[in-house]
């Protein structure tokens, strides 16, 4: 921590006793009391120190003290401290705090009477220092991505949507497109048109069972990749039905999807929506495939987002040979699948997308998606 500069120092030394050296952090070696500088149970004197010793130089105040617990009070020297502190934030304006070197250093109804006056009441000298360094490296994260004269755009609420429902495939694509997310040609029906259909669609061709009761289809036999013919294509789509209306008995089966496959891939993405209890709607962006789950690289942005912040949660993700060129589609998928969320930010559960193809002409496709939605509940 920067040390008390020679001004300040010339400023308190007269009011501290000879054994307490002037310097961050500072002991208040302090009498009880006194009538020619700062003392235990002046709080005005304490509070006037940690003003004249720390103005102009200081991002916060913290003090460290121990209450001993009531009874017989024993507590009552310690409190013109904690009163000081509140009259340090008001002549400063600046963030200020007060923890116990122990946890337990600090009751709770000290707690509460200083958080009630603006002072932050922590607890304990490492959890301090912890959160001390999350609220500046918070602080460095929001000047960079926000323009100095910005305001923060509030977050949505985060009441739940009622009666989630998932959607299959096709109706959770057909409206993620609207918003400007790229998907490869698909076709839906009965099983026994997949293979006319995967003509139409030229090779090679994915085919996968429709349901909106079945999350994950290639678990339970689902679906079928690479397949470059007509025959194979309605060999697979009644293998693909039969195999999930096994697994998965008194599941909905719609039929079959049979999509064209993404060629050249060379990064696979995960993009989804997430909702949280407490701060509401959140875009995550991550290393996808079927390794999602043990890689774990994955970056959040809470919405509503700017496009700054999506990049910067990219950045966050460091894919490794990602060109300018294959970074701008996949922002653009970012900020579409962002654009959905806010749009149906009353309704969205959840949304995934894996995995997003980045090809090597840089298109960022979306290959898989699956969508939850529900209704708005009550205000």
């Amino acid at each position: 921590m920067p040390p008390v500069s020679p001004r300040n120092t010339e400023r308190i030394r007269p009011t501290l006793p000879d054994v307490v050296t002037v310097s961050n952090p500072l002991d208040l070696n302090i009498p009880w009391q006194s009538d020619t500088g700062v003392s235990l149970d002046d709080a005005g004197s304490i509070a006037t120190c940690l003003v004249e010793g720390s103005e102009g130089e200081t991002d916060a105040i913290v003090m460290m003290v121990d209450v001993p617990r009531t009874g017989n009070g024993i507590d009552l020297p310690w409190l013109p401290s904690l009163e000081a502190l509140v009259e340090a934030r008001r002549r400063t304006g600046l963030p200020v705090v007060a923890t116990g070197i122990f946890p337990d250093g600090l009751a709770a109804e000290h707690r509460a009477w200083l958080q009630d006056r603006d002072v932050a009441a922590l607890a304990g000298m490492t959890e301090t220092l912890e959160a001390l360094g999350g609220a500046a490296r918070a602080s460095a994260r929001i000047s960079e991505l926000a323009p100095k004269d910005a305001r923060p755009l509030p977050l949505f609420s985060s009441r739940p949507p009622l009666a989630p429902r998932m959607l299959d495939e096709n109706e959770s694509k057909s409206r993620l497109a609207a918003s400007g997310l790229v998907f490869p040609p698909r076709w839906c029906g009965a099983p026994g048109d997949a293979g006319a259909a995967a003509d139409r669609l030229g090779y090679p061709v994915a085919v996968k069972v429709l349901s909106a009761d079945v999350a994950h289809k290639a678990r339970f036999g689902g679906v079928r990749l690479g397949l470059r013919s007509a025959s194979d294509v309605a060999a697979a789509a009644e293998e693909v039905v039969a195999a999930v209306g096994t697994a998965q008995a008194g599941a909905a089966i719609a039929g079959v999807l049979v999509e064209r496959m993404v060629e050249d891939v060379r990064h696979e993405l995960i993009l989804g929506i997430k909702r949280h209890a407490e701060l509401g709607l959140a875009l995550l962006v991550g290393l996808g495939g079927v390794a999602v789950e043990a890689q774990r690289s994955y970056a959040l942005t809470l919405l509503p987002a700017s496009g700054r912040e999506f990049s910067a949660a990219l950045d966050r993700l460091a894919v490794a040979g990602l060109g300018a060129c294959a970074r701008d589609a996949v922002l653009r998928a970012m900020v579409a699948v962002a654009e959905f969320a806010v749009s149906h930010r009353d309704v969205i559960v959840e949304l995934d997308i894996n995995p997003l193809i980045v090809t090597g002409d840089h298109r960022a496709i979306a290959v898989d998606a699956l969508l939850v939605i529900g209704e708005a509940g009550p205000e």
